[in-house]
């Protein structure tokens, strides 16, 4: 499981993960997901994003190949292109 700490968040903004956990549970508080935060992440398996977030970025998880399962809230308002790119094991 991953730790706080891993996460580098501005005013609800996830702008980077930098933890080594094959479950990520995005903190809760978070509302947007920056471009490329999690990309190339070849560790995540699973991931699962809190009510509350409502915009995914360009390449957020892209090339996070071994992930195969993503829990998305129903506030998500816009995933925006690529976000899930090269996501072969989804």
């Amino acid at each position: 499981m991953c730790d706080l700490d891993d996460f580098v968040i501005e005013n609800g903004l996830l702008t980077r993960y930098e933890g080594m956990s094959s479950e990520v549970v995005i903190p809760d508080g978070v509302t947007d997901i920056d471009s490329g935060a999690l990309s190339y992440n070849d560790t995540i398996i699973r991931l699962v994003i809190p009510m509350g977030v409502t915009y995914i970025g360009f390449n957020s998880f892209a090339g996070c190949t071994n992930l195969e399962e993503v829990v998305l809230p129903d506030s998500i308002e816009k995933i925006e292109d690529y976000a899930f790119s090269e996501c072969v094991s989804l």
